[in-house]
């Protein structure tokens, strides 16, 4: 069997969806493989619509968790249209909150300033003192 294609879309930089298809993965023998591709930072449609035609040439599994309602619902339609499997992460719950709250969505990225300090503590319990990472950041407040 050929590797499955999974295109993450994500306005951050696409942590979550990865999380979740490691733990879905997990679920699976060692023969299913996964390509993994992950896009992040996507903010505009002009950057979202070359990844979008290159996952509907790929028949990828689209794994979003954009917080801009607007690129989310141009994912969405594009799916729905190419017949593409979409797994939106966020809407679901972030719609659920908001009608609970009646309070909108602020519609922000996640902020991740102190990233490093996160990998330090995930790495802690390998004891890898010679692990060294180059790691760009753009964050945008």
């Amino acid at each position: 069997m050929s590797a499955i294609p999974i295109f993450i879309i994500s306005d951050s930089i696409g942590e979550t969806a990865r999380t979740v298809i490691a733990a879905v993965n997990a679920q699976f023998p060692a023969s299913v493989t996964l390509k993994i591709q992950r896009f992040p930072f996507i903010t505009d449609q002009k950057t979202l619509t070359p990844i979008l035609q290159d996952a509907h040439q790929e028949q990828a599994i689209i794994v979003s968790t954009l917080v801009n309602h607007t690129l989310q619902e141009t994912v969405t339609q594009f799916c729905q249209a190419k017949h593409l499997t979409l797994i939106d992460l966020l809407s679901p719950l972030t719609t659920a909150i908001s009608e609970r709250s009646q309070t909108a969505s602020l519609e922000t990225q996640a902020h991740y300033g102190n990233l490093m300090n996160t990998i330090s503590i995930a790495l802690a319990p390998w004891n890898l003192p010679f692990v060294t990472m180059t790691v760009k950041i753009h964050v945008v407040y």
